[in-house]
């Protein structure tokens, strides 16, 4: 592709000729786009396409050429680079575009570019932007229109109509970021900036956290499985310092973060270990930020939460989604999706949760976070440390001289992070959620970590005999066999003294999951 300046040969009735912007594309492409540039002939040099000097105002007209021809070169290396078509060469360097609408662009380019969940941000801020100032839902917003008076009107609109200056001021960062995407990538013409003057004042927000005793009332509230997992969620996101739902859908075996002295898993790498570990995560909100990694300590109470959370899960969606169920042997995950590129499907898993858990707590899963950091607050630790909890850059000195990767400073993390979860009550929380879900009458195997941990239920074999001659008989094990049968969840087998080692031991303790009636993928 070719593009260059030169003249209309018509002369118009002021004896000037129009200069033009010639595109050759190949034999069979030619176009010819007029500008509102004008000038006689006698002062324009063909060959180096500009006014010649001895024109009084050429000093004018050559840097209007000037600011042409970066387009043009733009244009030409776009084109090349295969981003730009012909027809959006021709838009760009006659000063329209393709994407004359902001609704369009979003529809487009953000749609393209971006997440689903902040492509679905900005198409929503959009919307507030025209139902607030008087726009049909169905009328395209024109990117020359997106202005100081438009923004004006927003601001008092907002305001009256009852919006926070928090999320104006919100929207107003967001239409910024969209109109100045466009420009950087060159579909609009003009860096988009705004005057202060249009963004709200914010009063001082009083920030409402939860409280232990709301959780514990909300548990006894709790009067299925769902009501269950609702709770445990929150009680995990606060757990691990404050993670978000995507955070808990992300987390999986392969964060598992080696410290010294630490057995985590046995040789078949499928049995949490009994005392402390570590993951390394990611915050999903925050993976393309400057924010720091965390490294978070998981106790064994945290390690039971999860892994009945995880066998809930596969109780309850498996035979409904059975996509979003993660394979056996990673232990930390619990569904198997991306929350970013199945954003619909996080959403609808989510909303069931985030509505039972506020019936119950009158909680949201993100006052988890704001909780545990005002409780790190209130036990005097450091703004330091608690900006690593919660996984922020920290904006100090520390962060370019500072190393909090450092064992003396991680040791003092560490020490925060388990100071939060005793003040809160967690392992009083989880142990009484757990008991509460007992009483449910759920299948076994959702509640064997559980178990095993108060030697309920793993005896040795001499015992297991031992306990078989004297429960075997008894009305309230033939009621539970008969239960459990009918459930179908255990293989019940005629039980003598000669093979009851391993056919007792299969109806007492499942070996892991392949004795439930589901298949595992993987």
């Amino acid at each position: 592709m070719t593009i260059r300046l030169t003249l209309d040969p018509r002369l118009r009735k002021d004896n000037t000729n129009t200069i033009l912007i010639k595109i050759g594309d190949g034999r069979n492409y030619r176009k010819k786009l007029s500008t509102p540039l004008k000038i006689e002939k006698r002062f324009w040099d063909d060959k180096k396409e500009r006014v010649k000097n001895t024109y009084k105002n050429s000093r004018i007209l050559n840097k209007e050429l000037d600011e042409l021809n970066a387009k043009i070169r733009i244009a030409l290396d776009k084109y090349s680079a295969k981003q730009f078509t012909r027809q959006q060469v021709v838009s760009y360097v006659s000063g329209k575009t393709d994407f004359d609408t902001v609704d369009g662009y979003i529809e487009t380019v953000i749609k393209n570019s971006r997440e689903k969940p902040t492509y679905i941000d900005y198409r929503t801020t959009i919307n507030s932007l025209k139902k607030h100032t008087g726009y049909s839902k169905d009328r395209p917003l024109l990117f020359h229109e997106v202005n100081f008076n438009l923004l004006s009107n927003f601001k008092l609109k907002s305001k009256e109509n009852g919006m926070s200056a928090t999320a104006y001021n919100s929207y107003l960062t967001k239409i910024r970021t969209v109109m100045n995407d466009a420009y950087d990538k060159g579909y609009i013409f003009d860096k988009f900036t705004f005057d202060r003057r249009l963004k709200r004042a914010v009063k001082p927000k009083i920030i409402k956290t939860a409280s232990p005793d709301q959780i514990f009332k909300g548990i006894e509230k709790v009067k299925s499985i769902y009501d269950f997992q609702a709770i445990g969620f929150w009680i995990l996101m606060f757990g691990l310092r404050g993670m978000y739902p995507a955070d808990v859908v992300d987390i999986s075996i392969s964060h598992l973060f080696p410290k010294e002295n630490q057995d985590i898993m046995d040789e078949e790498n499928q049995d949490i270990m009994d005392d402390v570990t570590y993951i390394l995560h990611t915050r999903s909100k925050t993976s393309e930020s400057a924010n720091v990694d965390l490294v978070i300590r998981v106790d064994e109470i945290l390690w039971y939460l999860i892994n009945t959370l995880k066998k809930s899960i596969v109780y309850t969606h498996l035979p409904k989604k059975p996509q979003i169920i993660p394979h056996i042997e990673d232990i930390l995950k619990i569904f198997d999706y991306n929350p970013s590129k199945e954003y619909t499907l996080h959403q609808n898993t989510w909303d069931v949760y985030k509505k039972k858990v506020k019936r119950l707590t009158g909680l949201s899963y993100n006052k988890a976070r704001k909780t545990f950091d005002t409780i790190a607050m209130e036990l005097s630790v450091p703004e330091t440390v608690r900006r690593v909890l919660l996984g922020h850059a920290d904006p100090s000195m520390l962060a370019h001289y500072g190393n909090t990767q450092s064992e003396r400073f991680q040791e003092q993390v560490e020490e925060a992070h388990k100071s939060v979860l005793k003040d809160f009550k967690v392992k009083e929380m989880v142990e009484k959620l757990l008991f509460k879900l007992d009483g449910l009458d759920m299948p076994y195997w959702i509640l064997e970590e559980w178990k095993q941990k108060d030697d309920e239920i793993i005896l040795s074999d001499e015992e297991l005999k031992k306990w078989y001659r004297e429960e075997a008989g008894t009305p309230q094990l033939k009621d539970l066999l008969k239960k459990e049968e009918k459930k179908g969840i255990y293989k019940f087998v005629e039980n003598t003294l000669s093979d009851m080692d391993t056919k007792t031991r299969k109806m007492v303790k499942l070996d892991k999951w392949k004795d439930t009636p589901w298949k595992y993928k993987g």
